[in-house]
């Protein structure tokens, strides 16, 4: 097999998963947008985002729970990259983008019946990014809560978080969402304790003390105008977006590894 990329296998393994999958695709969808119609709100969206995303992410990689499935997957006449790609395009375009056309259909849906049954003249509310956006101000002064830079957020953090229960599947053939979800606690409470050790040392205690706070309000208005800060503050923001490609690279090898 040519192991250049094709875009004609990537192309084949897209349209491979919908032919296998339109029955169970059309039924949650369905049901996405019967919840959208009842609870037509940002919240209710991004929760489902989150919940049902992940849980969809590490499904699309479950092949390795079962042998037949693992060889059946790895004879695929494709190669790595290009199956990579597809779970990516997968699990996070098509699953974000379908997930958005099912707010939007529920949310007319929902807001037409509700205008049917109780005679109201209620619109469709598009606050769907409202909780994903920075506080700012617009030309009249009026502040809002989304802009570009919030729905690109939003989009980060949902492909990373696609991209960890990816990763998460690679590595754990049977129940990865609860192997990862339990992966993702000890990390966190590692790093809580790390915080408390650092608490300890600096104020010689688990938690700052209520007179240290008006120091530290004053200090970091100061270390906000350093360049050495703002040096900083870059690094850490090139690091944050940098997590994902490398997330993507680790299921790269890690599903490679399976292969041998």
């Amino acid at each position: 097999m040519n192991t250049t990329f094709s875009f004609k296998r990537l192309g084949l393994l897209l349209k491979r998963f919908f032919i296998e999958n339109k029955t169970r695709e059309l039924t949650f969808w369905a049901i996405m947008i019967l919840i959208f119609a009842i609870s037509r709100s940002n919240i209710t969206f991004n929760f489902m985002l989150v919940i049902a995303g992940f849980i969809f992410a590490a499904r699309q990689m479950n092949y390795f729970a079962y042998s037949p499935r693992a060889m059946h997957f790895l004879l695929i006449p494709a190669t790595h990259t290009e199956k990579l790609t597809a779970n990516i395009l997968i699990t996070t375009v098509y699953f974000f983008v379908a997930m958005i056309v099912s707010f939007i259909i529920g949310n007319f849906v929902g807001t037409y019946l509700y205008n049917l049954i109780f005679g109201m003249h209620l619109e469709p509310t598009w606050n769907l990014f409202d909780a994903a956006g920075n506080s700012i101000r617009n030309e009249n002064n009026i502040q809002i809560f989304w802009g570009p830079t919030g729905f690109l957020k939003e989009i980060l953090g949902f492909a990373t978080t696609q991209a960890i229960f990816t990763v998460g599947a690679l590595y754990f053939n049977r129940n990865s969402v609860v192997k990862t979800f339990l992966s993702l606690f000890t990390l966190g409470f590692v790093l809580f304790l790390i915080e408390l050790l650092v608490l300890r040392i600096v104020f010689n205690s688990f938690s700052i003390p209520h007179s240290a706070f008006h120091e530290i309000a004053l200090n970091n208005i100061m270390i906000g105008q350093s360049p050495i800060f703002n040096a900083f503050k870059i690094i850490v923001e090139v690091i944050v977006y940098l997590f994902l490609p490398f997330l993507w690279i680790v299921g790269y090898f890690r599903l490679t590894e399976k292969q041998v």
